[in-house]
C-alpha cells in the first residue's frame, strides 16, 4: 500500500479475501493490519471466491460499518500467486 500512499492504520475498514481463519490472522500480520478492521466472514460463508469483497462490503453496510467518508482498502488474492490492492473513500 506503499506505492498508493495509504497508511493501514488509518483504514476503517479491510475486506480481503478470505479462504481461511488462519490466514486471515496471518495476512493481518504480515501487512501490519489490525484484524479489527476486517469485516470476518469465513465461519459463516467460508471461502466464497469471486464473491468475497462484495459480500464483505454488504456485510459492513449492514452493521454500520461501512458509511460515507470511510476509508477502506480492497484486497484482491489468487492462490497466492497474485494480489491487487484498492484504496479507496466510499
Amino acid at each position: 500500500m506503499k506505492e498508493q500512499q495509504a497508511d493501514p492504520d488509518t483504514l476503517d475498514l479491510v475486506c480481503v479475501h478470505q479462504p481461511s481463519v488462519p490466514f486471515v490472522r496471518t495476512f493481518c500480520e504480515r501487512c501490519g493490519i489490525d484484524p479489527a478492521r476486517i469485516v470476518p466472514t469465513f465461519a459463516r460463508a467460508g471461502n466464497t471466491a469471486a464473491a468475497t469483497l462484495p459480500l464483505r462490503l454488504a456485510l459492513a453496510a449492514r452493521q454500520g460499518r461501512l458509511r460515507p467518508g470511510s476509508e477502506l482498502a480492497l484486497f484482491g488474492l489468487a492462490s497466492g500467486a497474485s494480489a491487487g490492492v484498492m484504496p479507496l473513500r466510499w
